[in-house]
């Protein structure tokens, strides 16, 4: 009788050379794409303005803000009666240069969305073809992709120009996320597999922080965009090093590719590979399309509420990042103490997912999001007080590191709840809905020029209604995944609902990135 792949890792090397520097080289993958996530916090800054010096129409003294008493005057005058006014934040970004305010303010928000939509449009037909054609056929390509369009949108010179140019580095991103996070726990052992796939959730939050140390250096938008891109051009040398997916081999009939991959590995690790043959998994369920999670009821509740939950996390996760600058005080320290709580964030889902249960993980900590970014609204910000400043920071920080914990464990608990027939496409759908929040979420920061309460009290106020709404919803911890047989989604979708659950080496393998 053969062996599993999983049993030939723990005798070739569960966390060897090999595995060492192949998840070096995914941390390092990491840096190109996920600078375009959130690097428009910078690049699409709208600093204060003044009136311009002996100006007959506009004779207000000091700077103001986008959205403060006098907005509406500074859009009533002559574009020549005012100026950008000099403060600490970046000098020249795509709102400046190409003049997005006023009537023009709604096409920042939406460069800013652009790379979540082109996420949002793109994502299966990349899953499909990763899943046709291998791991690699995406990765890399991908990450070219988003390394040149990335670096040739510094140089346009008009703006839709730019826009597109955000919309294709956001198609092809998770192009490069899933096959990172997939191959990362497939050359480890069971027992290695959560810190290797932790290793990259640090790796995302790493870059975050790198981001904003170049951003404090470099003010000027182009010259930062060619920092987010040209200099990790040398990843796609690691194309040579990367393995194909082992398992992608066997589920595709390339068992003799998958056995070459794993001699590698023994190779590399300086390990002797049994004399055994390798075990070919039986042909798993028929899987179902995504109409199918909507064939009853029950199953339909169970979906959009786990649906409208990622929609808000993905909403309040990039609102409370892009609200950084609101929080008064230093943009780029606020930004770094927002990023920075993530660290300990990531630690925590682990714990707190199988201490208390995945569905107190989320629930708990979307309310405990909501409530900070509750207080972020109450307190007045535009002040100079020191004790409001401190406040809506600290209160930022707190909802971010707590959504952050709220997503992350949302990932495992709705891989644990659809049943192994459905768990693709019912991923794929909660996936997509996390992204069209993300898009949302620059438009939602904005409507602080409504109303200085609104942006942090509407993502508080939705944080707390779908962690009430996922009260309905099952925990999954200690509890066997559910199988469905017969392929009888009508029949077995009740018991889904009541009793799915977990089996630690099926769920590793399902891995859904936040990004």
């Amino acid at each position: 009788m053969g062996r599993t792949v999983d049993q030939i890792l723990t005798q070739i090397g569960e966390m060897g050379r090999f595995q060492i520097t192949r998840l070096a080289m995914f941390f390092f993958i990491m840096f190109p794409p996920t600078f375009h996530l959130l690097n428009m916090f910078f690049i699409g800054a709208e600093g204060p303005w003044k009136c311009v010096d002996n100006s007959t129409v506009c004779k207000l003294n000091g700077s103001f803000v986008a959205g403060d008493k006098h907005y509406n005057f500074r859009c009533g005058i002559n574009r020549s009666e005012w100026e950008y006014a000099d403060y600490e934040g970046p000098k020249e970004t795509i709102i400046s240069e190409f003049d997005l305010v006023c009537d023009m303010a709604p096409y920042g928000w939406l460069a800013k969305s652009m790379v979540y939509i082109g996420k949002a449009v793109v994502t299966i037909p990349l899953g499909i073809l990763s899943d046709r054609y291998g791991r690699l056929l995406s990765l890399y390509p991908c990450v070219l992709v988003v390394v040149v369009v990335g670096f040739a949108s510094a140089f346009s010179t008009k703006f839709w120009q730019f826009l597109a140019s955000r919309f294709a580095v956001g198609a092809v991103l998770y192009g490069i996320f899933l096959p990172v996070f997939i191959l990362s726990g497939e050359f480890v052992s069971p027992r290695y597999r959560p810190l290797s796939q932790t290793i990259m959730w640090f790796a995302f939050s790493i870059v975050l922080l790198v981001l904003a140390l170049m951003a404090y250096f470099v003010r000027n938008w182009r010259t930062l965009m060619i920092l987010c891109t040209a200099p990790w051009i040398f990843v796609l040398v690691f194309w040579k090093f990367t393995p194909e997916s082992i398992r992608w081999y066997m589920t595709h009939g390339k068992v003799d590719k998958a056995e070459e991959e794993l001699r590698d590995i023994a190779r590399e690790n300086k390990r002797e590979y049994p004399e055994c043959s390798l075990a070919v998994p039986a042909s798993s369920d028929k899987r179902l399309s995504c109409l199918s999670l909507f064939s009853t009821c029950s199953l339909t509740v169970s979906v959009l509420i786990q649906a409208f939950a990622w929609f808000i996390n993905g909403m309040v996760y990039y609102g409370a990042s892009y609200g950084a600058s609101d929080l008064g005080g230093s943009m780029y320290l606020n930004y770094t103490l927002t990023s920075l709580i993530e660290i300990p964030a990531n630690v925590l889902v682990v714990y707190m997912c199988e201490r208390f249960g995945r569905k107190k993980a989320v629930i708990l900590n979307m309310i405990f999001g909501g409530i900070a970014c509750f207080i972020v609204s109450l307190i007045p910000g535009g002040t100079e007080r020191t004790d409001f400043i401190v406040g809506r920071v600290i209160g930022g920080m707190l909802g971010k590191g707590f959504i952050t914990i709220s997503f992350n464990s949302l990932y495992v608990w709705s891989g644990e709840i659809f049943p192994t027939v459905a768990r693709n496409s019912g991923m794929a759908f909660v996936g997509v809905s996390s992204r069209f929040g993300a898009v949302t979420a620059p438009f939602v920061v904005e409507l602080k020029r409504i109303h200085p309460t609104l942006a942090f009290g509407m993502m508080g106020f939705f944080a707390i209604v779908a962690a009430l709404l996922c009260l309905v919803l099952p925990d999954t911890k200690g509890v066997p995944t559910l199988e469905l047989y017969n392929n009888n989604l009508d029949g077995a979708e009740e018991i889904g609902l009541k009793q799915p659950g977990e089996n630690c080496e099926e769920v590793s393998n399902i891995t859904v990135t936040k990004s």
